[in-house]
């Protein structure tokens, strides 16, 4: 496979992102097929969103704005709804099924990766078409990369997110913890 034909849909769940959402579009952008962002507040959220169900910051006015100004490619969709979702799994699976590449890659919005390594991983990908998914170990920062978080539970899985799958016809994001895809068949892509 070539480079060129590795597209991916990042798929994004947010609710008052600011201020990371401009800059985690703007890295990922040059990367993406497409970026769909799902924005609002699961029902067990209400304290923290609207009572209509959304940011209660300036995060859709931000992708908005983002939308009208820099997506010059028309790569961004963006979906929301008055009223609250029912679960993470109901806002994951909102944006698989707008997904149209051959690849989706779960990421939060303020979850960033080094432009570098997403380059690298893509070149894997188009060099190992069978992959079905990957799993990344992450570091979580305290207020600056200065301060990286450790303990037991990070030690003992909880730092390795599963974020990219393969994607295709009839394929099914099914849950959100652990984020699980599975394919035509049923077959967990992980």
């Amino acid at each position: 496979m070539k480079r060129s034909q590795v597209a991916i849909s990042f798929g994004m769940i947010v609710l008052n992102g600011e201020p990371f959402i401009r800059y985690n579009l703007r890295n990922i952008y040059p990367y993406a097929h497409q970026i769909i962002i799902v924005e609002g507040a699961v029902e067990s959220a209400y304290n923290i969103s609207t009572p209509d169900g959304h940011s209660t910051d300036n995060t859709l006015k931000i992708i908005q704005d983002f939308i009208q100004t820099e997506d010059v490619d028309n790569k961004v969709i963006l979906i929301t709804k008055d009223g609250f979702w029912q679960e993470k799994d109901d806002m994951s699976q909102a944006y698989a099924s707008k997904a149209t590449g051959n690849y989706l890659w779960q990421i939060d919005v303020d979850e960033f990766y080094d432009t570098h390594s997403i380059a690298l991983f893509i070149d894997y990908l188009a060099a190992n078409p069978d992959v079905s998914g990957a799993s990344f170990r992450t570091l979580t920062f305290l207020g600056s990369p200065e301060y990286v978080v450790d303990s037991w539970w990070l030690r003992y899985g909880s730092r390795d997110f599963h974020r990219v799958f393969k994607w295709g016809e009839n394929y099914q994001y099914v849950t959100h913890r652990p984020p699980t895809v599975v394919n035509e068949k049923g077959e967990d892509l992980r």
